[in-house]
């Protein structure tokens, strides 16, 4: 899966109809109606303000077609969302009428190609799979362990020093069996490993 890194821009033109498309990685309802929000505003004298959005956490698949006929404008662009395997993600297609009406097979051309433009000047880029681990150790240890989750990129989020050290983090899904077998070996198994929830993230 993958999804939109920074904002992505589009116009385009169909019988001196304007449409604009504004494309941004979410990962929240909240974050993707607080752009949607933002986008209506900035463009709040347009005719229509078409969106869609996939939040992969929440399980989330929304589109409103903003006052045009039903099913001729949010649908087709959550479409593109999910035909190109994109998530945490929202799209917002702008429409300036311009006093020539399309029929419902040119809307959903206009917005589809609208959406499809949008997101080819888009950076895309790939939503990792990752798991939350906690682990335990001894003090003597703690540099070790410091290095691997270094060595593997992971995400530290808490360390809470007790009579033994906690260090709650994220890893990459496809490196935790390697990193499991090379923390046991560089710690001679005097470690406990707890793994956690599966996540996303990018």
């Amino acid at each position: 899966m993958q999804t939109v890194s920074g904002i992505g821009y589009c116009e385009y033109e169909v019988k001196r109809s304007k449409f604009i498309g504004t494309v941004c990685g979410v990962k929240s309802k909240k974050e993707a109606l607080d752009f949607i929000n933002q986008i209506k505003t900035k463009y709040a004298e347009a005719t229509h303000n078409v969106y869609a959005y996939i939040i992969n956490d929440e399980n989330l698949k929304k589109s409103s077609d903003d006052g045009e006929p039903k099913g001729t404008a949010g649908v087709p662009v959550l479409n593109v969302l999910c035909g190109l395997n994109l998530t945490d993600i929202a799209i917002v297609v702008t429409r300036y009428f311009g006093g020539i009406l399309l029929g419902a097979g040119g809307l959903v051309r206009a917005y589809s190609t609208t959406a499809k433009n949008t997101l080819a000047n888009a950076k895309l880029v790939d939503v990792k799979n990752y798991i939350e681990v906690v682990i335990e150790l001894k003090y003597n240890l703690y540099n070790t362990v410091n290095a691997l989750l270094t060595q593997f990129e992971t995400v530290v989020l808490k360390t809470t020093f007790f009579d033994k050290i906690h260090i709650e983090f994220k890893i990459e899904k496809e490196l935790f069996e390697k990193f499991k077998v090379q923390i046991l070996n560089d710690c001679n198994g005097d470690i406990t490993i707890i793994k956690r929830d599966d996540s996303f993230d990018f």
